[in-house]
């Protein structure tokens, strides 16, 4: 009784005897061996795909971050000065002697341009009576009358985000 099979993996005839049985087993077991061996080698190419997707996907998502952190510096640094402006004009002797009405407004203005800098994780910090600390703030001098590496006067405000400090506080210490 003769049976013919063929087979998809290696094309090769397999011939069903009684009197060829051992041979068969043993080339049904190499090519066990041989599917397992590629099926190893499928797994292992697999996991590697897989390890280095999710690699790829931690890289971008830090890559998105620091860019968007970037971002947001370029543009608070491009407002500095007009942030600075508004501090100045209104720490100025002629702010109280200006139309109520239109004080009221720009310091509105003024609010809200903080406002958004905060929605963005932008903070404000520097004020007089803080503890001085080198890694915020930048001392421009120092004067007597105060608790010692306490801040005197602040002559500008300091802004940063919880990853960095985008600009230092520059302050009067206190010796």
């Amino acid at each position: 009784m003769t049976k013919k099979k063929q087979t998809k993996h290696d094309e090769d005839e397999i011939v069903y005897e009684e009197d060829h049985g051992a041979a068969l087993v043993k080339k049904l077991r190499a090519q066990l061996k041989e599917c397992e061996k590629e099926k190893r080698e499928y797994l292992d190419g697999w996991q590697r795909i897989k390890a280095d997707m999710v690699n790829a996907q931690r890289l971008h998502a830090a890559n998105t971050s620091t860019t968007q952190h970037r971002a947001i510096q370029n543009v608070v640094q491009e407002l500095l000065p007009a942030l600075d402006s508004f501090d100045i004009a209104m720490q100025g002797e002629s702010w109280g002697s200006v139309d109520a009405t239109w004080r009221q407004g720009i310091e509105y203005v003024h609010a809200q341009l903080l406002s958004s800098l905060r929605n963005v994780g932008v903070e404000t910090y520097g004020a007089a009576g803080e503890v001085f600390d080198p890694t915020l703030h930048e001392a421009l001098g120092h004067t007597d009358g105060g608790a010692s590496d306490t801040i005197a006067r602040v002559e500008r405000r300091g802004y940063k985000t919880a990853q960095a400090v985008i600009r230092a506080a520059q302050v009067i210490v206190y010796n």
